[in-house]
């Protein structure tokens, strides 16, 4: 079964190259979606959030305010430090066990890690090969504060405390760009697909 590991800084594009993969039949490992579980009402990680980082960062109905706890989470580097020592090793473990459940089964082909902390996690060693998605920095900004519904300077936070983008695509075996249209993307994915 062919590994690849999926990342790319924020608004890239990265959803856009899994969901594609998943309705090409391509099983996915998404990495911020592990974590959003991870973070459920009531979880252990949650409370160790909340003891970190400040109890209001649970609302009233006890679920994360995300908003909030990503405001806190990347106003420094110390409180970065502290986010990823409560939860990358977690994301990790459950995407070491997914895919090894799905090497066990031996059924699918190829399989995709989709993590934005790729190389930051430790998950691009449990990969054969890593895709970074790039655009440029003008069309990411514009997407994420599009999307999120959040100012410039926090996107440029989260920003600054991932790999930068140059980094990635230097240690990556390929790189689709997404500074075009869907459909471009999709036709790079196809390529790809049709090397592998």
């Amino acid at each position: 079964m062919k590994k690849v590991g999926l990342t790319g800084g924020i608004g890239s594009g990265k959803s856009t190259v899994s969901a594609y993969m998943e309705k090409r039949g391509i099983p996915v490992i998404d990495a911020d979606k592990i974590a959003r579980e991870i973070v459920k009402k009531g979880s252990p990680v949650l409370k160790e959030l909340s003891e970190a980082f400040g109890h209001d960062i649970i609302d009233v109905k006890g679920d994360l305010d995300r908003k909030k706890l990503a405001s806190r989470a990347f106003s420094n580097a110390e409180s970065k430090n502290i986010l990823d020592r409560i939860t990358q090793k977690r994301i990790y473990d459950i995407a070491y066990s997914r895919l090894k459940k799905l090497s066990l089964e031996g059924k699918e082909k190829m399989v995709l890690i989709d993590a934005p902390l790729l190389f930051e996690s430790g998950l691009s060693r449990l990969v054969d090969e890593i895709w970074v998605v790039s655009a440029d920095l003008k069309t990411r900004v514009e997407r994420v504060a599009e999307r999120d519904k959040i100012s410039r300077e926090q996107i440029s936070r989260i920003e600054e405390n991932q790999l930068d983008e140059e980094e990635k695509e230097k240690k990556a075996d390929r790189v689709l760009d997404n500074s075009g249209t869907k459909e471009q993307l999709y036709e790079q994915i196809e390529r790809l697909l049709k090397e592998i």
